[in-house]
């Protein structure tokens, strides 16, 4: 009997203690699933990736600036002209702020400014005046230093600056040797146009330099239109006249732009300059249309039409400064001038 109760009490204890470990396992292993999913939630947040700052930051150009200033006088220096590399100084007034080019697009045309026409708008060399037949576009870059644009007219530019005034300054010498040449090749519609420039700069002695420029251009251009005449009765809304017009113009432009400066030091804030530039160009026009009338009453006034056009146009101007002090206390100034004009 005793026997038996001592194999039952061993058999219940080793019962227990297997229920004991299988339920000990079984928490453990519920506790590693569950520290196991959340090591897995832990490292898939950690993968998840984050959220990027992206920073935009805007900035305006130097001829937004100018364009928004409300400053009546405006400069761009020799840098802003180098910037976008181009072939004639017509290229470059058409990047300025409040300037515009007539004409057709690509083809040049009268400076504007403020959308007046271009009898309002002033064009002054070293703040002169030019003469009629004066093109931008036959002087390059290179021989430009800054081009000043004043938005009203003021005591030095004269009420006739309407719309505004652009002078440009001529190139000013270096005192380090400088030789650059340039060429350039276009083809329009079969009719080729080149441009050739050189700047050239050097100085003499311990007190003088000098710049010398130069600039060829031929242009050559073929334009056509098409214009279409239609004239309806209000009232019967019938046809009343039909007319097309075709008309073709050629133009050749050759020109020359030769500019130098010179400046001796004559002493301490002393100084002895001389500046000027000659310029001439030849202008052939040829222009041809054709009207055709496929509907009308009365016939039409021409069948053919015909147009020549030769100018020829030169201009010279030379200008010498003389700066010195006559004394500790006061200093005199001398300018002397000269030029000559001729158009047929």
């Amino acid at each position: 009997m005793t026997f038996r109760l001592s194999l039952l009490a061993l058999a219940l204890t080793t019962a227990l203690t297997v229920q004991a470990q299988t339920q000990t396992t079984a928490n453990t292993n519920t506790n590693n699933k569950d520290t196991d999913k959340k090591t897995a939630e832990k490292k898939s947040e950690d993968k998840k990736p984050e959220a990027e700052t992206v920073t935009i930051t805007g900035r305006n150009t130097a001829n937004d600036e100018r364009r928004n200033s409300t400053a009546a006088k405006i400069i761009i220096t020799r840098e802003d002209i180098e910037q976008y590399g181009d072939s004639n100084l017509g290229d470059v007034m058409r990047r300025l702020p409040g300037v515009t080019q007539g004409g057709r697009p690509g083809r040049g045309g009268p400076i504007r400014m403020r959308g007046m026409g271009g009898g309002y708008t002033q064009i002054l060399i070293d703040g002169q005046r030019i003469q009629p037949g004066f093109n931008v576009e036959d002087i390059s870059p290179e021989q430009v230093e800054r081009i000043e644009i004043l938005r009203a007219p003021t005591a030095e530019t004269g009420a006739r600056a309407v719309a505004g005034t652009i002078n440009i300054i001529l190139r000013e010498p270096l005192r380090t040797t400088h030789n650059e040449p340039k060429l350039g090749v276009v083809s329009d519609r079969g009719k080729l146009a080149y441009n050739g420039s050189w700047a050239y700069n050097d100085k003499f002695g311990e007190a003088g330099t000098y710049t010398l420029n130069a600039s060829l251009n031929h242009n050559h251009t073929l334009t056509d239109s098409l214009a279409e005449t239609v004239y309806t009765d209000a009232a019967s809304e019938q046809l009343r006249l039909l007319q097309h017009t075709f008309n073709q113009t050629e133009d050749k432009r050759d020109s020359y732009f030769l500019s130098t400066r010179a400046q001796w030091r004559l002493g301490v804030a002393e100084q002895l300059g001389l500046m000027g530039f000659v310029h001439g160009a030849e202008l052939h026009n040829q222009s041809r249309g054709t009207l055709t009338q496929e509907f009308g009453a009365l016939p039409a006034p021409y069948a053919t039409r015909s147009g020549r056009y030769d100018g020829d146009y030169q201009v010279a101007r030379l200008n010498l400064n003389i700066n010195k002090k006559w004394d500790d206390n006061s200093r005199y100034e001398w300018r002397f001038g000269g030029g000559q004009f001729q158009s047929t």
